[in-house]
């Protein structure tokens, strides 16, 4: 009987198997070669179910590291939208801060040109 491992069948191993086994047929019966092809042929599907299993792990690793990176940008965007409108907020407060602060330095203009026009008239 023919035995191989997992990695017998990359690289076109499969046809040195087919060979080997065609090669071992001299003073075996046909029925002998059947059963090694056959035990090749199950080795080969059973190696293949492996490699499925591990990429569809890897498919599923992917798909997960995928979610969560969408997931963090995501977040990252509604914290940016929310600095955003943060700044626009403290940015029109300023802008009334100035418009007051200039309306007061006005107001002090006004008073002190005031004040100095009836102290001089007034002495």
């Amino acid at each position: 009987m023919l035995s191989m491992d997992k990695s017998t069948f990359h690289n076109g191993a499969l046809k040195e198997g087919i060979c080997t086994v065609c090669l071992q047929k001299n003073g075996k019966d046909s029925s002998k070669v059947s059963e090694d092809l056959k035990v090749l042929l199950s080795q080969l599907f059973n190696s293949r179910g492996l490699e499925q299993s591990a990429l569809d792990k890897e498919s599923n690793a992917s798909a997960i590291f995928s979610d969560q990176a969408m997931a963090m940008i995501t977040r990252l965007q509604k914290e940016k939208a929310v600095l955003y409108m943060e700044a626009l907020q403290q940015l029109r407060v300023m802008e009334k801060q100035f418009e007051y602060d200039k309306h007061c330095k006005r107001q002090t203009t006004l008073l002190s040109r005031m004040r100095r026009k009836y102290k001089i008239s007034g002495g």
